[in-house]
């Protein structure tokens, strides 16, 4: 990500926590940073723990969770539970006009951005008889990713 995307990305974060009564401390800059350089990925607490604290020593763990359960609570990451026992998060993006959808692999664990509305389907009429406001689709695709199946097809050679 280029250094202005992650400038802005900076500001704006920071203005969300103000406007929400929040400051953005030394350790929450820490946090963000680790989270916009990770964009691509789904972090898991444990994995931005490990590169918050190798750049800071005096972060704890239990830091690093309220943090994350701020940061989702205004709406800055969400988290993604891929039935594993571990919750990961990645950034909001903003120009999405809804959530997006994931794609786990069943094999490696490996996490992947699906940019499909899965809202467009409950807007079907059968829906709209329901009486009751849908705010979100949390939509989980599970199969086997592209190196995976490699690896298997290889293996049978």
């Amino acid at each position: 990500m280029k250094a202005e995307a992650v400038e802005l990305m900076r500001d704006e974060f920071a203005a969300m926590l103000q406007g929400c009564g929040y400051k953005m401390t030394s350790q929450r800059l820490r946090v963000l940073d680790t989270i916009i350089r990770n964009g691509d990925k789904h972090l898991k607490i444990e994995e931005i723990f490990d590169d918050v604290k190798s750049d800071n020593n005096d972060i704890g763990l239990a830091t690093i969770y309220r943090t994350m359960q701020l940061f989702e609570e205004i709406g800055l990451v969400r988290n993604v539970n891929i039935g594993d026992g571990y919750l990961r998060y990645h950034v909001v993006d903003r120009t999405e006009k809804s959530e997006h959808c994931h794609f786990v692999c069943k094999v490696c664990g490996k996490v992947t951005d699906v940019h499909k509305n899965f809202m467009s389907f409950f807007e079907d009429d059968e829906f709209s008889e329901l009486e009751f406001l849908l705010t979100g689709c949390k939509v989980q695709l599970v199969g086997i990713c592209k190196n995976c199946l490699e690896k298997m097809n290889d293996e049978k050679k």
